[in-house]
């Protein structure tokens, strides 16, 4: 089959979370199926900061968004297994961060996905019947499922229609916005209601990839059942209720050939189930990595997460003050995300006798800290802590 993946972000160019990771790992096993790959992603600047070899594919306009008129350039790049990454290039994409900058969401960021996401509605309709599927992931690309939709039951020129997919990675981000950013549509009014993509007077992103997907997947089976519930379905439990038959868990995996460490080439010494020894040297790069004290023999544990109450912080800081007050252990948290729950960590314990040093710092995703693996090449925030 011909597949295109939308995405607003994608490994290993851009990413804030397990979303880039997924949708290149799917691709990646797809393709080796004899499928035929086109992602489709925003060209943002940390991306044209690696310097790619891209290719000048076209330029699509104009685009109309309300009375504006806009144009993109696509470029493309050529990947294993015959995939090819179609990344699109506007002035609105040229920022610092993905979606926000210093804990702060961009104020136009419905405009800047729903440009992003007409210009991906384009491309596909280029390839037309030589598109089977279209797979969609989270709020940001989710309106093309609309888009589709209208198209081919008001266009008659065009109403080739391929095979919807759309996958919720997390309910909690629907992007969700005022009711004046529907202009940008140009859709009929006829859509803006409950059962499309009205959400208590705004319009939400993430109603149209389920209301308008032919079909919806999503992280596992569990989290499947769980977003049918009041505590899981962030305010949309009723809709996916009545969505639930198209509904589907597939339970994500790891690529299993990069996430090696018998061939890892983010780390300098290899190992094995049948030696491990080497392990140890590994824990001391990243230990030197993120400046603590080298100790072989003392814990060390990790975490990789956004920073946000969803992921447990409020749980995790008591934890951590419990058990680094009674324990010699070392800790080392890597994400971002909540700028009140950065500062909470930033915050020496107040509870324990002992000092608790911290150190916060930006890395680059280009620049190849590889031995403290992949959660660290990503612009993000490490946090390390140790009790003295």
């Amino acid at each position: 089959m011909n597949i295109a993946s939308v995405t607003s972000e994608l490994y290993p160019y851009s990413g804030t979370g397990g979303l880039s990771d997924m949708v290149a790992g799917l691709g990646k096993t797809l393709a080796k199926r004899g499928h035929k790959i086109r992602y489709i992603t925003p060209l943002y600047q940390a991306v044209k900061d690696l310097h790619l070899p891209l290719h000048l594919h076209c330029t699509l306009g104009p685009i109309y968004m309300g009375s504006y008129s806009e144009s993109v350039t696509v470029y493309t790049l050529a990947q294993p297994n015959d995939s090819i990454v179609y990344f699109i290039s506007h002035p609105v994409f040229d920022r610092p961060g993905l979606y926000q900058w210093q804990g702060v969401d961009y104020s136009d960021n419905a405009y800047r996905f729903l440009l992003f996401s007409k210009a991906a509605f384009e491309l596909c309709n280029a390839w037309g019947p030589n598109l089977d599927v279209i797979h969609l992931h989270d709020w940001h690309t989710a309106m093309i499922a609309l888009f589709l939709q209208h198209q081919s039951t008001h266009n008659p020129i065009n109403s080739y229609k391929p095979i919807t997919c759309f996958t919720i990675h997390n309910a909690e981000y629907q992007g969700v916005f005022d009711v004046a950013v529907y202009q940008f549509t140009n859709l009929p009014w006829d859509y803006f209601t409950m059962e499309g993509v009205e959400f208590y007077g705004k319009v939400n992103f993430l109603k149209a990839g389920i209301g308008f997907a032919d079909a919806i997947t999503t992280v596992s089976p569990r989290y499947a059942r769980e977003i049918l519930t009041p505590e899981f379905g962030a305010g949309l439990e009723g809709y996916l209720q009545a969505h639930a038959s198209k509904l589907v868990g597939i339970l994500n995996g790891i690529d299993i050939e990069e996430w090696n460490p018998e061939t890892d080439p983010w780390i300098r010494h290899h190992y094995n189930a049948h030696n491990l020894a080497p392990k140890l040297a590994c824990k001391q790069d990243l230990q030197i990595e993120v400046g603590l004290p080298v100790q072989p023999d003392t814990p060390l544990f990790t975490s990789i997460m956004r920073l946000t109450e969803q992921k447990g912080i409020s749980i995790l800081l008591p934890a951590l003050e419990a058990v680094l007050g009674h324990h010699n252990i070392q800790f080392i948290l890597v994400g971002n995300g909540n700028p009140h729950v950065e500062a909470a960590f930033k915050k020496p314990c107040p509870t324990l006798s002992t000092k608790i040093p911290y150190a916060f710092r930006i890395q680059s995703r280009t620049v190849p800290s590889g031995r403290s693996r992949r959660g660290f090449l990503r612009p993000t925030l490490s946090i390390r802590t140790m009790r003295t």
